[in-house]
């Protein structure tokens, strides 16, 4: 059955797609000014997943999936579990 083993990894995919964006859209802190945005990553200083290179290094533009662009160094890792949302300010954990 192609057409169930298809829907279901469809669903898979579209289930840690969503966890990720509902993860995403709770920033904490205050927005960055567009006129002076940080160094980096525009995000950093509110993402729960920043690490040193977000505050250095600009993200490229990438395809996460057909039709979804990320700009996120880490978005690969964070999908995966390899990064874990921090739970303080402490840091990210790497399980």
């Amino acid at each position: 059955m192609v057409g169930r083993d298809h829907l279901a990894f469809h669903d898979a995919r579209r289930i840690r797609r969503r966890a990720f964006l509902r993860a995403m859209a709770f920033l904490a802190g205050a927005v960055p000014s567009p006129v002076d945005p940080p160094v980096g990553c525009r995000f950093h200083p509110r993402c729960p997943y920043a690490q040193p290179r977000c505050q250095e290094q600009e993200p490229p533009l990438q395809s996460a999936f057909p039709g979804h662009l990320v700009a996120c160094h880490f978005w690969a890792d964070i999908q995966t579990g390899q990064i874990t949302r921090q739970p303080t300010s402490a840091g990210p954990r790497h399980p």
